[in-house]
């Protein structure tokens, strides 16, 4: 099988671009400089377009019994045999561009999951679709014909739901280029406050409402556009999305692959009684794709929706929530650690000020009012569960995250305690799972009292074999 001819004049379009803005910020504004930009740019505008032919002509692809081969090469001849077996994902991506043109972008995933194994640019959309749909076909053994095919349509954001997840967004990029920018422009920002006249107090709240105001602005912009019209299917054995304005994409989440299933929640989301899923996978963790959207199962919907929906996951029939609290000394070891981080910025404060006496420490000092609350909602948003078949964690506060680990996904069990626990007879379990343990995202329950903490690694120890059997 072979590209689409589009793919030659549009490629050759990209790189074209590319020249372009190379000669004209590369020579001077003279007639004789135009006309050698104008002539080299024929030149090599031909030289690109031949050169595009001759790959198209020379790549083809062929999806066997059991490797995906591409052939390709234009000087020298390359053969790639991608296993089956081995794929874990087939996505499929859409600019504003190759979606006019009718083109798709096919990116095959491999266990491993930490880049691209192989991108096939560029296809025809319904070709693209089969390419998922014969991978997927193949990965179970099955030779039904690939139009044969069970799907049902799980979930459609429509656009209330998407305007709620947008005034929910706050994009750490958004905040790290803010940060960028006062550090850039920060002694500018400074000179122009005082040339308003407004008082530098003044001056410095205005730009900071004005400068959160943009934080969310461009995050809610960037939501809109990575999730517009978001659609989630079962098609057979996997889980398929699709999502995007100005690039369109899809992909899938194969149902034996998925480790866990995670509800997010930050304080607006509770308020309100939303919440979004994400799902894990073996061979790539759910936070290393966040930019394809594949392990945003459902990025925004009413709670008991979102559970309904995760429940509708094979293996996830049965999801019932039993969380429990974990012991109230964990608030008070909370309480005295944040009362350490108080004093310390009481004690530079007090340092700062004898050697700068206009150093103002109200603010502050006021701090220590937080440290109460701080430590409650802490130790109110940690808790464990379980039952016959899950096992349930929720740690967070400002974004609160509920992980269901089903107990034949879990590899490891592992109990810690540090000395600052020790003290408050507390410590940890860790699950250790397939996908989690790549970032350190492991299933955790906080603050266990060591004595439950035992009784429960025993307990999620014996419900994992009797998995096994099941």
């Amino acid at each position: 099988m072979k590209l689409s001819k589009l793919s030659i004049p549009y490629k050759a379009a990209q790189k074209a671009g590319t020249l372009v803005l190379v000669l004209a910020f590369g020579g001077s504004a003279s007639l004789q400089s135009l006309l050698i930009a104008v002539f080299l740019f024929i030149v090599l505008g031909t030289a690109i377009l031949v050169y595009e032919y001759l790959y198209w002509r020379n790549y083809n692809y062929e999806i066997t019994e059991d490797t995906f081969d591409i052939r390709s090469g234009v000087f020298q001849k390359r053969k790639r045999e991608i296993p089956i077996h081995r794929i874990q994902n087939v996505d499929i991506s859409r600019n504003v561009v190759i979606r006019l043109l009718g083109l798709s972008q096919v990116n095959l995933e491999t266990a491993g999951g930490g880049s691209t194994e192989a991108s096939i640019k560029f296809v025809g959309l319904q070709e693209a679709r089969d390419i998922q749909k014969k991978v997927r076909r193949l990965k179970r053994d099955e030779k039904q014909q690939v139009d044969d095919e069970d799907e049902e349509l799980l979930f459609e954001m429509d656009m209330r739901e998407l305007l709620v997840m947008c005034a929910f967004s706050v994009k750490a990029r958004a905040i790290v280029g803010l940060g960028l920018l006062f550090s850039v422009a920060g002694g500018f920002m400074g000179s122009a406050i005082e040339g308003t006249g407004v008082g530098i107090t003044a001056g410095l709240l205005i730009t900071a409402t004005l400068s959160v105001f943009a934080v969310w602005l461009f995050s809610a912009a960037s939501s809109f556009i990575q999730y517009f019209d978001f659609k989630l299917y079962r098609r057979d054995d996997a889980l398929e999305y699709e999502r995007g304005l100005l690039s369109r994409s899809s992909g899938s989440i194969p149902f034996k692959k998925i480790q866990t299933v995670s509800f997010e929640e930050n304080p607006l989301k509770r308020i309100f009684g939303y919440s979004t899923v994400k799902i894990e996978t073996a061979g790539y963790s759910a936070e290393t794709a966040a930019e394809k959207g594949a392990e945003a199962a459902i990025p925004l919907a009413k709670r008991d929706r979102a559970i309904n929906l995760a429940r509708k996951i094979r293996g996830y029939e049965n999801l019932e929530f039993k969380m429990y609290e974990i012991p109230k000394r964990a608030m008070h070891r909370y309480m005295g650690r944040y009362a350490v981080i108080w004093s310390s910025i009481m004690i530079l404060g007090f340092t700062l000020k004898y050697f700068a006496s206009g150093v103002r420490l109200i603010l502050p000092g006021l701090l220590v009012l937080v440290i109460p609350p701080a430590a409650y909602f802490k130790w109110k948003n940690r808790g464990f569960g379980t039952d016959e078949e899950f096992f349930y964690s929720m740690n967070g506060f400002w974004n609160r995250r509920i992980t269901v680990t089903p107990y034949f996904r879990v590899q490891n069990l592992m109990e810690s305690q540090n000395i600052f626990q020790a003290r408050f007879r507390l410590s940890n379990l860790t699950l250790d799972t397939a996908g989690s343990g790549i970032l350190g995202n492991n299933p955790k329950a906080f603050d266990l009292d060591v004595n439950k903490a035992s009784e429960l690694r025993k307990s999620v120890f014996e419900k994992f074999e009797k998995s096994l059997y099941l």
